[in-house]
């Protein structure tokens, strides 16, 4: 797959965005197709500059931004994403609401699949300037409980292990993940800024807070063994309120 490099403008509010090759002409078995399509539309392209500029491994996100929203754009009437985008400029909440009718239609998916499919939406309306609650999708819509939920470490320092084990996974190296900071996960904000918020879904991991953002984000279930590292050091009162304190305690 080849990346955008240069991140289009964010189109002024609240006209339509500039649509490329109409993606509604292509039929829906042509998915594939389809999610190559939406790189024409400036809106999406620019969601996959934001992932390409701020991500340290920005393809899997960017393939992951572009097969939840084919499917979030067929789902809307007469598939016109420059109208949802539209709306959600002039009318705020509708993004929230989009995102919970999305979901509701796709509920026997289990909470990690609809956490992955949400992705796309979620990361274009941010990226466009939309406000959007980056929060797990089975808070709104009831889901398939995963059997792998019920599974938990034995003790805290288990739970610091796992936390570790699932970062050195996604490319964070012993020496960055000491240096990381209750501030150092979060989310992304409209205008592609880094917020820290422990609880956002999915969950950010800032590598480089004081140079050129790098990020790494968790898919659903390692955000969970993150998580309950984050919440076992910190106390499940207070979360993780300290910025400057370590993120995770260990060995």
């Amino acid at each position: 797959m080849t990346l955008p490099r240069t991140r289009p403008p964010l189109p002024a509010r609240p006209a339509a965005v500039e649509l490329g090759p109409d993606p509604d002409a292509l039929p829906p078995s042509a998915t594939p197709a389809a999610r190559g399509q939406l790189l024409h539309d400036v809106s999406v392209a620019r969601a996959a500059c934001v992932l390409t500029e701020m991500l340290r491994d920005p393809e899997p996100w960017v393939r992951a931004l572009l097969t939840g929203l084919e499917p979030f754009r067929q789902a809307q009437p007469g598939g016109a994403l420059d109208a949802v985008l539209a709306r959600a400029w002039r009318e705020p909440g509708s993004a929230d609401g989009a995102l919970a009718d999305f979901a509701r239609a796709r509920r026997p998916l289990g909470a990690a699949a609809l956490a992955e499919l949400c992705f796309g939406p979620k990361l274009w309306f941010t990226t466009n300037g939309v406000v959007v609650t980056w929060r797990p999708m089975e808070w709104v819509v009831p889901v398939t409980a995963e059997p792998w939920l019920p599974r938990a470490p034995r003790s805290d320092d288990e739970r610091q292990v796992e936390a570790l084990a699932v970062l050195r996974r996604h490319g964070v190296s012993q020496a960055e993940a000491e240096r990381l900071r209750c501030g150092d996960i979060g989310r992304l904000a409209p205008g592609a800024v880094f917020v820290p918020d422990p609880l956002a879904e999915p969950l950010a991991v800032r590598l480089a807070p004081a140079g050129p953002a790098r990020l790494v984000f968790l898919p659903y279930e390692d955000r969970i063994t993150v998580l309950a590292a984050v919440l076992s050091r910190h106390g499940a009162g207070s979360g993780c309120e300290q910025a400057h304190e370590p993120l995770l305690e260990l060995p």
